[in-house]
Parts: C-alpha cells; sequence; structure tokens
C-alpha cells in the first residue's frame, strides 16, 4: 500500500513537472522580452534626448562661428589702426625732445621757407618776423625764430595725432581686451605726461630734462605693442561636440534546459 502510494504521488509530480514546467518557461521568456523592450525604449529616448541637445549645440555653434570670425576681423582692424595712431604720436613728441628732425633753417632760402610753411599747413604771418630778418639778411635771427615756430608746428600736430589716437580708442572701446584696455591706458597717461611737459618748458632745450617721461613713454608703447601681438597670434580651440555614441547590446533570453533522460524515461514508462 505505501508503494502504490508512492508511485502514485512520483507520477502526480512527474505530470506536474510535466505541465508547468513548459508554462514556467513561457512565462520567464516574456519577462525577458518585456525587460529587454524597455530598456531599449529608454536608451532610445535617452539617444534621442542627448541626439536633440548636439544638434541644438551644434546649430549654436554654427551661427556664432560667424559672428566671431566678423567680430575677430574688426579687432584685428581695430588694433592695427589703433596701435599705428599711438605710435605716431609718442613719435612725434619723441621727435620733439630728441630734436633728430629738426631742419637747420640758417640755410633756407626764401623759397624753402615758402615750402616748408606749404607743407606744415603755416600761415605766412606766423612766420612773419622770421622773413623779415631773412630780407634783412640775419638769419642767425631768422633760424631762431623757425626754430620756436617750429617747435609750435611740431607740438600742434603731435597733440593732433594723440587727440586723434584718443578719440579712435574711445569710438572702438567695444573691440578692446581687458589687457589692451589696460595698456592703452598707460600709454595715454605717459604721452599726456610729455605734452604736458613740454608745454610748460617752450623754447628750452628738452632732451635731458624729459628723457625719463620719453623712456616711459617708449616702454608704454612697446608693452601696447606685445599685449596686441600676443592676442592676435593667440588662437583658442573652440570646443568640439561629438555626437552621443550609445549601443543598445542584444539580451539573449535563456534557450529552455531539454528533459533529462531519467525524466524523460520514467514518463514514458508511466504512458504504457
Amino acid at each position: 500500500m505505501n508503494a502504490e502510494v508512492l508511485q502514485t504521488a512520483l507520477l502526480v509530480a512527474n505530470g506536474v513537472v510535466i505541465v508547468l514546467l513548459p508554462v514556467l518557461l513561457l512565462w520567464l521568456g516574456g519577462r525577458i522580452k518585456t525587460n529587454v523592450r524597455e530598456s531599449t525604449r529608454k536608451a532610445l529616448a535617452d539617444y534621442s534626448a542627448r541626439q536633440q541637445q548636439f544638434l541644438a549645440s551644434s546649430a549654436g555653434s554654427s551661427r556664432r562661428e560667424p559672428e566671431s570670425g566678423l567680430f575677430k576681423e574688426k579687432q584685428q582692424d581695430v588694433y592695427g589702426r589703433l596701435y599705428a595712431r599711438y605710435r605716431r604720436a609718442s613719435n612725434d613728441f619723441g621727435t620733439m625732445i630728441d630734436r633728430t628732425l629738426e631742419p637747420d633753417f640758417k640755410t633756407f632760402s626764401r623759397d624753402d621757407l615758402l615750402r616748408y610753411l606749404r607743407l606744415h599747413k603755416a600761415r605766412e604771418r606766423d612766420a612773419a618776423d622770421a622773413i623779415a630778418a631773412m630780407d634783412r639778411g640775419d638769419t642767425f635771427a631768422m633760424g631762431r625764430l623757425m626754430t620756436r615756430l617750429h617747435d609750435r608746428l611740431s607740438y600742434r600736430d603731435a597733440n593732433t595725432a594723440f587727440n586723434r589716437a584718443k578719440t579712435f580708442g574711445a569710438m572702438n572701446e567695444l573691440y578692446l581686451s581687458d589687457a589692451v584696455r589696460q595698456s592703452v591706458a598707460n600709454v595715454r597717461e605717459s604721452i599726456h605726461a610729455v605734452s604736458v611737459g613740454l608745454m610748460r618748458n617752450d623754447g628750452e632745450r628738452r632732451d635731458a630734462k624729459h628723457a625719463p617721461t620719453k623712456d616711459a613713454m617708449e616702454t608704454a608703447v612697446s608693452q601696447l605693442l606685445r599685449v596686441m601681438r600676443d592676442e592676435l597670434r593667440g588662437t583658442e580651440d573652440s570646443p568640439h561636440v561629438s555626437p552621443p555614441d550609445i549601443r543598445v547590446l542584444p539580451v539573449e533570453a535563456p534557450k529552455p534546459q531539454p528533459m533529462t533522460s531519467g525524466l524523460r524515461a520514467r514518463v514514458s514508462q508511466r504512458i504504457q
């Protein structure tokens, strides 16, 4: 009796296993497929969001590149013209201090004197005393008077160049970086110091007295040149945004395990 009960229970258990095992395998396969679809959907949604962000960033970069190029081109033009203006003003004031290009008026003829006045946009009445001294044959007095007139005209031209440089810098301040703006301020202060010193000592020898201010002016202009040159030569690589690379690895569903030989033999025996 116990053997028959045990055999019946074993037969029932085997039948339950045979019936439920395929159902369990089907249920597990469905769960795995559902999880795979859900993970793939989330990965695709994340990829789509990142792709949209990349496209928006690329579009913004493509719009900014032409604008940045135009700004850089204008900045280069402003830097070159601004430096040329301040260099001319500093050269004009430096020439007044050094007197390196001062004409020898004692050797001038009347035609040379009138040509000089036209070249420097001066009126004849400004040199009336010098012309009168020349007519008298007093070349020493003529030379001294023309030297003073030359100083006044040179000072006028140097200040004109200085004012043009300041005006140009103020009108194009938008394109100046902080470093260039500070260097321009230093140049402006140094040239102003030379200009004030020459105005207070009109008619005197200037080379020794104004040597310190001239050196400071030349140093400031050289520093401006270095700062501008470093900025114009420097190139900043714009950051490149690469598109996202998302790879969804396939998830393989587990293959159902084959029925063991012992279980198959017992089932066949019971069926027979």
